[in-house]
């Protein structure tokens, strides 16, 4: 089996920067949704205004979803990454435990 090396302060950065990101899509998504939508007045008086509004509104809104979605599935992992910090030192720190202590003439 392979060793796996991980740094748990880097994994905590790590988890700390992805939840700065996940806040920021979270208020531009606010923000884009307050002024997103257009009113079918904007479009003007052709024939078929409002299917091709109602269309632009709903795919707006399907847009939207998907990034809440996506979203929250990173603030998942987030959290899966910061429990694996979490994990990663609690176990080298009980590893650390285990080893003798070395001193000038004893061996280790």
């Amino acid at each position: 089996m392979a060793e796996v090396l991980a740094k748990p302060v880097k994994l905590a950065q790590l988890s700390q920067d992805l939840t700065t990101i996940s806040g920021e899509v979270r208020k531009g998504l606010s923000s884009t949704r307050e002024s997103g939508l257009i009113d079918s007045s904007a479009y003007g008086n052709s024939t078929g205004v409002e299917a091709v509004a109602n269309a632009y509104n709903s795919v707006f809104e399907k847009g939207g979803t998907a990034v809440e979605d996506l979203t929250e599935v990173l603030e998942g992992d987030i959290d899966r990454v910061l429990r694996m910090a979490f994990s990663y030192q609690e176990t080298d720190e009980k590893n650390a435990e285990k080893i003798p202590e070395c001193r000038p003439g004893k061996p280790c």
